[in-house]
């Protein structure tokens, strides 16, 4: 059981570890599918937007975890 308690809270904090990455993604996710609702766009557009708003959030990501200060003692 504490096995299962320990699986569940690292899934969970990769969720919550990096709260503004969440957040980007469900902004991209709410942006595309508003935008495949409302303007009725083709899917292969769609896909286009997403993987392209996706990436972007990713390498924004790495910028930023690249140029963080470590807090390592080694």
């Amino acid at each position: 059981m504490k096995a299962l308690r320990h699986a569940l809270a690292e899934l969970g904090g990769l969720f919550v570890e990096d709260r503004g990455s969440a957040i980007a993604i469900t902004f991209v996710l709410a942006v595309v599918g508003g935008l495949a609702a409302t303007h009725r766009i083709a899917p292969q557009y769609g896909g286009a937007l997403l993987f392209v708003g996706l990436a972007g959030q990713l390498v924004a990501s790495v910028y930023t975890a690249a140029n963080r200060p470590s807090t390592g003692s080694g």
